[in-house]
């Protein structure tokens, strides 16, 4: 099998060169597999989820998942909050109180039901908006959404 593409490649401001790979990757690995997740992401129950190699903000590694026409992952059930905490990393999720101070939401804009938060917190010290996982015990923490770490995107599986 023959495939020729050609590749233009257009650094703007937000976009660095590991978003570009990752997403460069990812096309790829469309491309090529029939399997419901693409090549790097883990097939649970329906969804595909992405679990980041690289460190950023609450906000960069969520326009990476945006890029990638995804976003960052709703927890939904005790068992894809089992699945996901099995990453091991500290790691953002899709949870923040950004618009509202104490009034938590998804990036989807639904409200929290499950919680999963970690002995005292949410706490709200120093201007902690989002939401991160703890890679010692699943558990969930507010942070400031400037903090270095992981973050796990979530996407439906291609049918």
């Amino acid at each position: 099998m023959h495939i020729d593409f050609k590749v233009v490649l257009t650094f703007g401001c937000n976009m660095n060169l590991i978003t570009f790979l990752n997403s460069f990757h990812l096309f790829l690995s469309a491309l090529f597999t029939q399997s419901p997740c693409a090549a790097g992401w883990q097939l649970f129950n329906s969804s595909c989820y992405f679990f980041s190699r690289v460190t950023g903000s609450w906000e960069t590694g969520r326009r990476d998942c945006r890029i990638n026409g995804t976003d960052l992952v709703i927890v939904n059930s005790t068992e894809e909050q089992n699945f996901i905490s099995r990453f091991n990393k500290n790691s953002w999720i899709g949870l923040s109180d950004l618009e509202e101070e104490g009034t938590w939401k998804w990036v989807d804009g639904s409200p929290l039901t499950q919680q999963y938060w970690s002995q005292g917190e949410p706490n709200h010290v120093h201007d902690e908006d989002c939401v991160h996982m703890h890679s010692s015990t699943g558990l969930w923490a507010d942070v400031s959404c400037d903090n270095s770490l992981y973050w796990i995107c979530e996407k439906m599986g291609m049918d």
